[in-house]
């Protein structure tokens, strides 16, 4: 039997994270069900920030969570004012971004294109 990693079911971690969100005045969340097109992680979580201050902000805080839960992830951007930070709880990714970058990249779009049509589903929280 494989024994899971994780103190809360990934159920429980998804509404925890969008409530720590929600709370930091996150916009446009959306999350992703990628489990079964990756190799890396089973949700994706977007959501857009209105100035690269609350991106950190938010990643911090979420950083605090996964703390919380004895849980290890990292932070990518926070280093340089990209507009896009990235934080990798193992099976959950999280990207936050400003809303210019947000239109730009699409990640939504780009995970539903890459895979059959409707095999990446979206998750209401």
């Amino acid at each position: 039997m494989t024994e899971n990693k994780y103190t809360l079911a990934l159920d429980e971690r998804i509404a925890k994270i969008e409530e720590s969100l929600d709370d930091d005045k996150a916009l446009d969340i959306v999350t992703l069900d990628i489990g079964k097109q990756s190799n890396f992680a089973q949700r994706m979580i977007v959501a857009v920030g209105e100035s690269q201050r609350q991106l950190v902000a938010m990643a911090y805080h979420l950083k605090s969570l996964f703390k919380e839960w004895n849980e290890t992830s990292s932070i990518e951007g926070l280093e340089v004012e990209s507009g896009w930070i990235v934080l990798d709880g193992g099976d959950i990714v999280i990207h936050l971004l400003l809303p210019e970058k947000r239109e730009l990249y699409s990640i939504e779009k780009i995970w539903s294109a890459a895979f059959d049509k409707g095999s990446v589903e979206v998750v209401e929280g």
